[in-house]
């Protein structure tokens, strides 16, 4: 598995890099953690509601939850298959 080291560029953007040397936008790997912060967000007001009695209504945030949860995965796979592809062009 590929290691990454955060490397902030005031130039061309954020960027992560490769412990080889390889760079890639930060932007594949963004949108997987904006997908888990979302997740986690749906999954705690699901709590609060499920506290209060509105089953209901925290059924829709562990919906939304799972629905966040599942494109997390796709762009977590996606930014994985991207990192390999980097990692083996050097």
């Amino acid at each position: 598995m590929p290691m990454f080291t955060y490397c902030p560029s005031q130039i061309a953007g954020e960027r992560l890099v490769l412990t080889n040397g390889a760079k890639m936008p930060k932007e594949t790997h963004t949108k997987a953690a904006e997908h888990h912060e979302n997740a986690a967000k749906a999954h705690r007001t699901a709590a609060e509601h499920h506290g209060k009695g509105e089953h209901d209504k925290g059924h829709e945030e562990s919906t939304k939850a799972h629905e966040h949860s599942a494109q997390a995965h796709r762009h977590s796979t996606d930014a994985h298959g991207k990192s390999e592809q980097h990692r083996t062009k050097r």
